[in-house]
């Protein structure tokens, strides 16, 4: 990170406080460390992605801001934990001391052919030729052992940053992750939401979803089958194999499927549609197969409308699921 002498710090934190709270950002570190580089104006980058966020979204949610940090303002030793830069640092000597060697070889390598030529302007008998073919010989052979040795040296670095890539993956993914249904969770969500909204006309459509008197299932048929209710809606979501869409489990039986490029009118006829099937769905004991419950549930559908932003999309979202409860439950309601 930059760092600034004592006045010019003040100077630039007068400018970002302000600027934050006109915006409305929450005063944490993230943000601090975005806005204070912001209106360092140091990074054009930095400051074309914010304000087109800021345009579109009309804030910066916490994960972008800790990301936008990672990117753009922290030291690039601050953006992985002291294992996986070890790891990372482990590769990079062992690819550097490989190509050193191949430096060396090609090296020895071009003195061989150099030693060749003149040999070869001197040479006027066969014996000599044929020194100089078998000098040639040894000197492409170790040239070629160690070329070899240096695509293996090559192939496992490739190997290992495959390896680690997956489990920083992982790492990242089991945070977004709801760990009864393995569907994504309220941050997966926000964070697809947040990352699909700016490029958005109109055609991103957001099913809020929700089981229909879950709290009268749990105290007639007991917990346990509430709890595989949820799982059996989520495996139900899932079979449907949504094209660019995202399905995740908010909170109890409420569920959200985060649809792109889908318009108000093929949305709202997927979400009647999406009712119907499920109001078909009865809910069976695993080895007996006796009937635990049938049961059905309410959607509110929001689709983009203009520069809408991420939280009033949401919200409107949860309104028109409100609405369609209201209804008498086993509704849709969408605009």
């Amino acid at each position: 990170m930059h760092q600034d002498n004592p006045i010019q710090a003040s100077r630039l934190l007068r400018k970002a406080v302000p600027l934050m709270v006109k915006l409305n950002i929450p005063p944490t570190p993230y943000n601090y460390g975005v806005w204070y580089h912001y209106v360092s104006n140091r990074d054009s980058q930095l400051n074309t992605i914010v304000d087109q966020t800021i345009r579109k979204l009309g804030n910066i949610p916490h994960f972008l801001a800790k990301e936008f940090f990672h990117e753009f303002v922290a030291d690039d030793d601050k953006k992985f934990d002291d294992d996986k830069k070890s790891q990372i640092e482990k590769i990079i000597n062992t690819v550097g001391s490989s190509s050193k060697q191949m430096e060396n070889s090609i090296k020895d390598l071009n003195l061989v052919l150099s030693n060749s030529k003149k040999v070869l302007k001197s040479s006027s008998g066969n014996k000599q030729l044929e020194k100089v073919v078998s000098y040639l010989e040894k000197g492409t052979e170790k040239a070629s052992q160690e070329s070899e040795k240096f695509l293996a040296k090559l192939e496992e670095a490739q190997t290992e940053m495959a390896e680690l890539k997956q489990a920083l993956a992982e790492a990242k993914s089991e945070v977004e992750l709801d760990p009864i249904t393995k569907l994504a969770n309220q941050k997966g969500l926000e964070r697809h939401l947040f990352s699909w909204l700016p490029a958005a006309e109109d055609d991103l459509s957001l099913f809020i979803l929700d089981i229909d008197h879950l709290d009268k299932i749990n105290k007639d048929h007991g917990k346990q089958v509430g709890n595989q209710l949820i799982r059996f809606l989520a495996n139900y979501l899932k079979s449907k194999k949504l094209e660019n869409a995202l399905i995740a489990r908010l909170y109890g039986g409420t569920f959200a499927i985060l649809m792109n490029e889908a318009s108000m009118s093929f949305s709202s006829q997927y979400a009647e549609t999406l009712r119907a099937n499920i109001e078909g769905q009865i809910l069976r004991h695993k080895e007996t197969k006796k009937v635990l419950c049938r049961f059905t549930v309410s959607i509110g559908v929001a689709t983009t409308i203009g520069e809408e932003n991420a939280d009033h999309l949401m919200d409107r979202a949860k309104k028109y699921l409100t609405e369609a409860k209201k209804m008498g439950r086993n509704s849709t309601v969408s605009h």
